[in-house]
């Protein structure tokens, strides 16, 4: 009796799904070249710093190969400890990954610390997988934390877990629900809540920006495949006061115009003892890998972020 209506119905539905795609891809890309236009043309591998390093690969417990590279202290340093280095969002396959986290790894490296560093899935050199905002990225830290414990060079050594941006989120979530994996937790330039980095960092950048409801659509867009629970949880303010009783420090920079200052307050705020917060003046996203921030910034940044792992893994 219907039958007339099935064509047309399918035709609606093939539509709206294939308008539903490109609208979270043309969100991913967005959200990807606000991030991608700060980072300026570092060296992109650590020989080209001068550092010492070798090539690891691991695997995730779904299936995910893992690619990166431990970085030995420089000047023949005996290691005083692990830095576990996180990097931040980019797009599928981004050259850069952990490559963009160089400038960081050489501050570890110069203090004595060895550096495992990795790209998540989907990102530079490891396989392929989907990008979740956290969720299965997660998988991909303890892969790497497995790795350290396993490893007869690191599995000795006080390990402080670092993280810039998207990577500072992904390193509080993780220690939450790790206690006692580190020394310390280090959240640089990192994202407090999920729902609001994608409304403050997305609705304003499209087209649709002042349409009624954008919000709505934009978290929809991006995490149709993630339940309710999922998308609470990807809010570091959410778990936060379960890093405790590990010392977590949390940085940012006052012209940090991807994810803003407020940011680290709600972090803050939402996290227990031992706990502190650095936010520098004129300091850019990342700031050793912005080129707006100030140079006093970054060398503060720097300082900062020395003091608190020094003071963790003695």
């Amino acid at each position: 009796m219907f039958a007339w209506l099935i064509i047309p119905a399918l035709a609606v539905i093939t539509v709206v799904v294939m308008g539903w795609q490109f609208l979270k891809l043309f969100i991913q890309i967005n959200v990807h070249k606000q991030v991608a236009r700060y980072v300026p043309a570092y060296p992109d591998h650590p020989r080209k710093w001068g550092m010492t390093y070798c090539n690891v690969r691991f695997e995730t417990e779904d299936g995910i190969g893992l690619c990166g590279w431990v970085i030995a202290p420089k000047r023949d340093q005996e290691a005083r400890g692990v830095v576990l280095l996180l990097h931040g969002l980019g797009g599928p396959h981004d050259t850069g990954g952990k490559s963009r986290q160089l400038p960081w790894a050489n501050v570890f490296a110069d203090q004595g610390y060895l550096v495992l560093m990795f790209d998540f899935r989907n990102h530079g050199d490891s396989d392929s997988g989907f990008i979740t905002f956290g969720r299965d990225e997660l998988l991909d830290v303890r892969a790497a934390r497995n790795f350290i414990a396993k490893s007869w060079m690191l599995s000795d050594l006080p390990v402080v877990l670092a993280g810039v941006s998207y990577g500072a989120a992904t390193a509080i979530r993780f220690a939450a629900t790790h206690p006692y994996s580190f020394q310390g937790v280090i959240a640089i330039s990192g994202y407090a809540d999920f729902s609001l980095i994608l409304h403050e960092r997305v609705k304003d950048q499209t087209i649709w920006g002042k349409i009624p409801g954008i919000s709505r659509l934009v978290e929809d867009a991006l995490c149709a495949e993630l339940s309710i629970s999922d998308l609470r949880q990807l809010s570091p303010c959410e778990v936060a006061v379960h890093v405790s009783p590990m010392p977590l420090l949390i940085l940012h920079g006052t012209r940090d115009d991807i994810i803003g200052e407020h940011h680290a307050h709600l972090l803050y705020s939402a996290a227990h003892d031992p706990k502190s917060l650095v936010v520098v003046k004129d300091g850019s996203h990342g700031f050793l890998l912005d080129p707006i921030g100030s140079h006093k910034a970054a060398c503060e940044a720097r300082e900062a972020v020395i003091r608190f792992t020094e003071s963790v893994s003695r």
